[in-house]
């Protein structure tokens, strides 16, 4: 067969399996349990493919794999990265097809090399946190007196020392594991790859410009090769916008554009406090992981209107006595859980967990509402009362939003 019946075969098989799966996906997926060293999992040979389930978004035929039952990992450190595709009993015959494909090689080869670099050895990432964690529950693991092993597939009584010996293996685990992966992509071939999406430094920000995220407000990604250019086309937003989509700890976030320097997206309105880690993907190629602050709220004031819908301005100010809106962003959770990506309800309006401090011109304002504003996604309305005896130079402003110690200012223009 010619070298150009090949290439052919390759993009026709490429085009046929796309209908239904992302290959750089389902290789990705398949090379980060591979870094784990996972034998009884998507190619991990043990069985030719298991420990997944498979979703399906409504209106497409696009398949997405969520993993299930790890038990298997941190199983051999040594263990070959190309088992389960080209060695051991049970190959998983999708995986080897698709990495005899020279480039699709390299698509699995890079995703090992990455997970395994983000895991990190002795001190590294998993190491750290195997250590955290193990600080958490290693007084109510001693403690607990029905501990049980699995010995040749069979639960069986253990003790304190087989709970100390385990912890002890993910250590030694780790300390070799990585090095080995990135050892035998090496030997295999790896060619790294600069392509694919690259979230800038500093890359992350809230639509206010703020370096943190909150809980359901309006952030951007900036970078590389990040998407091709789309437009969410209404509400509720997309959580995949052409091929790419936006994971924020785990949780693909709604998409209001993409461009190939930049995503604008919500953040998840449930997300705690502390930090959170994001990940784009766009056509099946991942990210590097950054990880950002999480507040509980990061304010950013956009219009302040009359009652009558104009806007306040130095040529028309607040006026002592009537009642002003703030429309702004990343003020935090709210008081009842809205369905990701969907509008805001009018009746009843999700209030905010606190009413902010509004002050204009110095002056403190009454706030009568703190909510979502009805219809939108990821803004909130802040009416407050202007007070009769408000003197008129501090009308003229400025204005200013204080929620959860964070401040936001606003100037009227002419």
């Amino acid at each position: 067969m010619t070298e150009f019946n090949c290439v052919v075969l390759f993009a026709a098989f490429i085009a046929a399996l796309s209908q239904y799966l992302d290959p750089k996906q389902f290789l990705t997926y398949g090379a980060t349990e591979q870094a784990l060293a996972g034998s009884d999992s998507l190619i991990g040979g043990q069985q030719r493919m298991n420990n997944f389930d498979l979703y399906q978004f409504q209106g497409t035929t696009d398949y997405y794999f969520i993993p299930w039952d790890k038990d298997m990992c941190f199983s051999d450190w040594g263990r070959d990265i190309m088992d389960g595709i080209s060695n051991g009993p049970n190959i998983n015959l999708l995986a080897q097809r698709l990495t005899a494909i020279p480039q699709y090689l390299q698509v699995y080869l890079n995703a090992l090399v990455k997970a395994a670099t983000l895991m990190g050895g002795a001190g590294g990432w998993a190491d750290s946190e195997i250590t955290r964690e193990y600080g958490v529950i290693q007084a109510a693991a001693l403690n607990d007196p029905n501990k049980q092993c699995m010995v040749a597939g069979v639960l069986v009584p253990c003790g304190n020392q087989d709970f100390e010996s385990g912890v002890q293996w993910n250590h030694e685990f780790l300390a070799s594991r990585s090095s080995l992966v990135l050892s035998e992509a090496a030997g295999d071939g790896l060619a790294a790859s600069t392509g694919g999406p690259q979230i800038a430094a500093a890359g992350l920000s809230t639509w206010g410009g703020l370096p943190a995220l909150s809980p359901g407000g309006l952030a951007t990604i900036t970078g590389t090769s990040l998407a091709s250019a789309a437009q969410a086309a209404g509400v509720p937003l997309p959580r995949v916008l052409g091929n790419t989509f936006v994971s924020v700890e785990g949780v693909r976030a709604p998409l209001f554009a993409s461009a190939a320097g930049s995503i604008e997206f919500q953040v998840p309105g449930d997300i705690p406090v502390g930090d959170a880690s994001i990940v784009v993907s766009s056509n099946g190629d991942m990210s590097a992981t950054v990880d950002m602050a999480v507040q509980s709220s990061t304010p950013a004031i956009w219009a302040v209107m009359h009652a009558n819908g104009s806007v306040v301005s130095v040529a028309h100010p607040a006026v002592a006595g009537e009642t002003i809106s703030l429309y702004a962003t990343g003020l935090g959770a709210v008081s009842a859980n809205l369905a990701l990506a969907a509008a805001a309800p009018a009746a009843p309006p999700l209030t905010t967990a606190a009413l902010p401090q509004i002050l204009l011109g110095g002056a403190p304002l009454t706030v009568i509402f703190s909510g979502l504003a009805p219809g939108y996604v990821g803004l909130y309305q802040v009416n407050a009362l202007v007070p009769s005896a408000l003197q008129p130079g501090s009308l003229a402003g400025p204005l200013t939003l204080v929620d959860n110690g964070q401040t936001a200012s606003w100037q009227p223009t002419q």
